[in-house]
């Protein structure tokens, strides 16, 4: 019952459309997966179906975690993901009413501007939620991703040091 709620959230443009991942979405989605992003969203560990089919779950089991597949309409192609965590209190660099967005593209779509759009629309379903503003944190060794923010109209704030010592340029746009 619950999954046949989650999927009123669906937002699209004339490209892409966005909407929450379903559990028979998770082996297109780690087919998808290699070491780029790997190395920037998973700390280097490869993804297995279960842990995969477990991250889709987090949308129902805490509801602050809630990834969304990213579809070309035209084809109906799983292109790739974003994602918003709003549990603020555990992640560096963030403050109360804020939502940590990240994003990847599988290897053939990337450059295609599927990411910028994501995002963009992604912080439709934000202001549902109550966010008052929209983060990127990415890696200063993360050079292609550092491109993505400022197309989506969100301005460089710094930076911040995580636990583990890695640093994060924080990017931040006003969403209400």
């Amino acid at each position: 019952m619950r999954e046949k709620m989650i999927h009123h959230f669906t937002y699209f443009d004339d490209v892409i459309l966005i909407k929450p991942f379903c559990l028979d979405d998770a082996g297109k989605h780690l087919r998808g997966e290699d070491d780029e992003i790997r190395k920037w969203l998973n700390e280097g560990q490869v993804s297995t179906l279960e842990s995969v089919r477990n991250w889709i779950q987090s949308w129902q089991d805490d509801g602050t975690v809630f990834p969304f597949a990213i579809w070309i309409i035209e084809d109906k192609t799983l292109v790739g993901m974003v994602e918003a965590r709003t549990h603020w209190q555990t992640i560096e660099g963030l403050e109360d009413g804020d939502a940590n967005i990240s994003y990847c593209l599988y290897p053939d779509y990337r450059g295609k501007g599927y990411v910028t759009r994501a995002i963009k629309l992604i912080q439709g379903f934000l202001t549902t939620k109550g966010i008052k503003r929209a983060v990127i944190r990415i890696s200063p060794d993360n050079v292609n991703s550092l491109k993505v923010p400022p197309r989506c109209g969100f301005q460089k704030t710094g930076q911040v040091r995580t636990e583990s010592g890695e640093v994060s340029i924080i990017f931040v746009r006003e969403i209400q």
